[in-house]
């Protein structure tokens, strides 16, 4: 969710900054947070297209292509950081 929408990446990073449960988790969302920072915009695609790191760019096409449904709720979203 976070790679498709800024808003939910701002919420999390308010809410949970850096402190994911694994490494390349860890890394994924701190490349994330700079890159909305510099100003760009969501688009997946093009936010892989700028990680060189291969085992990151695994990692975020694998998440990419996860099945979400379109819409998150905000209690769904308290879920996850809560299990991160």
């Amino acid at each position: 969710y976070m790679m498709r929408d800024r808003s939910i990446a701002e919420w999390v990073q308010e809410n949970l900054g850096d402190r994911f449960c694994t490494e390349i988790y860890a890394a994924l969302v701190a490349y994330l947070y700079s890159y909305y920072a510099r100003g760009n915009s969501e688009n997946v695609g093009y936010f892989i297209s700028t990680l060189e790191d291969k085992e990151l760019i695994s990692k975020a096409s694998e998440l990419a292509m996860l099945d979400l449904p379109d819409e998150v709720t905000h209690s769904a979203l308290s879920d996850y950081v809560k299990h991160i």
